[in-house]
């Protein structure tokens, strides 16, 4: 489900680079914050319905407010459209606040 509505996702991780950046303690909420970007590598234009997948993470205890959950693993909904060749969308997860890995 992304956005309320049952979709059939297909791995592009091939095509996309991720990138993250700008990890940061969020003090009141007592949560780190990153940002994520999401690089297109191909020519082609991506459209659609898109998600985040977090398979793994160290140095924190899980994944906060995720859009989702496939029962094991968290995924943050990312509706884009990415052109090809170019970087595209930023955003936000929340984990809990731990001893963050060096």
């Amino acid at each position: 489900m992304v956005g309320g509505a049952p979709v059939t996702l297909q791995d592009i991780s091939a095509e996309v680079e991720v990138f993250y950046s700008a990890m940061r303690y969020n003090r009141a909420q007592n949560v780190w914050n990153f940002e994520v970007t999401i690089a297109n590598r191909t020519t082609r234009d991506l459209t659609g319905a898109m998600v985040l997948y977090v398979e793994s993470f160290n140095g924190t205890t899980g994944v906060l407010n995720a859009d989702a959950t496939d029962g094991t693993h968290a995924y943050f909904g990312m509706a884009l459209s990415i052109p090809g060749g170019t970087r595209s969308r930023v955003c936000s997860a929340r984990f809990l606040a731990g001893a963050v890995a060096g």
